[in-house]
């Protein structure tokens, strides 16, 4: 995309402020393009809304109060509502940046999900130019028409998705909301056929690896799959010895074990005792 040279600037009229009603919780200000000249210093100042600075070229330096950092392309900085701040160009090499301000109360979870979370300041990790690209496409929607107000809402979004999807946090959540749903999934599956299953058919179910699905169970429980598989059904055996009449062979097989004295050394491994002396003190215990 080739950037404009000369400094472009939309800032909506109060009047458009009040009638951007599609979305109280997060609206847009103004935004922009600046081709800065050198040591061209904004601040110390307080500002309010927030503010987005995605930096095409060159470099600056941010200062907050006695913070500082020096930027160069390809980084972002966010200005919070109501903070003191100060940033100003290079002399040799001054900075172009894209920017953007937005209001309203799902602004900051927006941005703490798109990494600003312990500093103001991150990398764009992808081609800054999809940034201006966005801002490019707002301002070409700057009438008062519905229409444009309606395009202005739609890219305000895209741009804040890209700051999301680029920032890190989203794609870790997602990471471990996957990883919780493939744990949920095993285990009602275990749940469901514990007696007659191997941990293959519990990978092969939810469409995993062995491997990642062992993985995942030692984050998520700090358990092996046939870990749980094996207490489950030592837990279910338990319970029978507990609260049935049926014989320790019957209960062996209905637990998944064949062979009675494979199950009643690993009953004896789990609790400490045989099957047969646990049945004897804990009769009818439930």
């Amino acid at each position: 995309m080739e950037l404009s040279d000369k400094y472009r600037f939309v800032s909506f009229c109060r009047s458009m402020d009040c009638r951007n009603t599609l979305d109280s919780g997060l609206h847009m200000k103004g935004c922009g393009i600046e081709n800065c000249i050198s040591g061209r210093k904004t601040g110390p100042c307080r500002i309010y809304g927030w503010h987005i600075h995605i930096i095409l070229a060159g470099k600056g330096v941010l200062r907050l109060k006695k913070q500082s950092w020096e930027l160069s392309a390809g980084m972002i900085f966010v200005l919070q509502d109501g903070m003191e701040m100060e940033y100003e160009a290079d002399q040799e090499d001054p900075w172009q940046y894209a920017w953007i301000t937005v209001e309203g109360s799902r602004v900051s979870a927006c941005l703490r999900d798109a990494g600003f979370v312990e500093s103001p300041v991150r990398g764009c990790n992808c081609n800054p130019d999809c940034f201006a690209e966005i801002i490019e496409k707002i301002l070409g929607a700057s009438e008062s028409s519905l229409y444009d107000e309606l395009q202005r809402n739609s890219y305000l979004y895209e741009l804040l998705a890209l700051l999301v999807e680029t920032g890190g946090a989203e794609k870790e959540r997602k990471y471990t909301d996957s990883q919780d749903l493939y744990v949920q999934n095993a285990i009602q599956y275990i749940h469901r056929n514990y007696s007659h299953i191997r941990v293959n058919d519990i990978a092969s179910y939810i469409g995993i690896n062995r491997s990642y699905l062992t993985t995942i169970f030692k984050n998520k429980l700090n358990v092996s799959p046939q870990e749980y598989l094996v207490n489950y059904r030592l837990n279910k055996a338990r319970q029978l010895l507990q609260t049935t009449d049926l014989s320790i062979q019957d209960i062996a097989v209905r637990v998944g074990y064949d062979n009675p004295l494979t199950f009643s050394k690993m009953f004896k491994n789990a609790f400490g005792v045989s099957p047969k002396y646990y049945r004897k003190d804990n009769r009818f215990v439930v």
